[in-house]
């Protein structure tokens, strides 16, 4: 669907060998795995699925994707929480003689699976507003309980802005700038005084040679953390 919205041509010559592909998941093929662990222990190791051990690989989704679209830029996938990988999405795009380069960039995640959902639910990270589920998943209310799972992928397909004017293709959002922090506060809460969020904000206006006078920031990555 990304490579259509883009109106992206992987027949034109140089195109598939100039395109990569980089999706971030968290927990990869951990439910698959768990399946094929209960399968090993109530039938034994010989009767596991064949595809057990590539499930396990951090690059199978991207590696797959690359295979099904037949891409040949660079390949894996990135894998901070919440799909903060935004560094890695930029290199298949570096200049090269052959031409513009091309990124196919999102996330994938498959987490429906009892050993997954019970790990969080000790955790107490999961919301607890089982008489409303519906209303469940609220990141950004102040009542928040915790966070739903769910199952889904997103992609983009990122490329040199002055080349995808060129070609026509459907642009949503040009990125003019990044910026990189690290809490280094806990493994997963946020710092509570916002002190590297604030800086990586700054960090991407001065990438971007922007300023705040002239700029609007929108945040909303929700993580619904209790």
């Amino acid at each position: 669907m990304a490579v259509e919205d883009a109106k992206l041509d992987l027949q034109e010559p140089g195109v598939r060998e100039r395109t990569g592909v980089i999706i971030g998941a968290a927990l990869a093929g951990v439910g698959f795995i768990l399946e094929q662990h209960e399968v090993m222990l109530k039938k034994g190791p010989m009767r596991l699925n064949p595809f057990t051990a590539l499930a396990s690989f951090p690059d199978a989704c991207a590696g797959n994707v690359s295979i099904e679209l037949g891409v040949k830029g660079p390949s894996f996938r990135s894998r901070p929480l919440v799909l903060r990988h935004r560094m890695p999405a930029v290199m298949p795009l570096m200049p090269s003689k052959a031409g513009p380069g091309f990124s196919h960039y999102g996330g994938a995640e498959a987490t429906i699976f009892p050993g997954i959902v019970a790990s969080f639910c000790v955790a107490r990270a999961l919301s607890t507003r089982n008489d409303q589920p519906e209303k469940a998943s609220r990141p950004f209310s102040m009542d928040r309980d915790g966070f739903v799972l769910g199952e889904g992928a997103g992609m983009l397909v990122l490329e040199e802005y002055e080349h995808a004017k060129k070609r026509g293709a459907h642009i949503y959002a040009e990125i003019l700038g990044h910026g990189m922090t690290c809490d280094a506060y806990h493994m997963t809460a946020p710092d509570p005084e916002g002190t590297e969020a604030a800086r990586a904000m700054q960090l991407a206006m001065e990438n971007a040679g922007s300023t705040l006078k002239r700029s609007t920031i929108s945040m909303r990555t929700g993580l619904q953390r209790p």
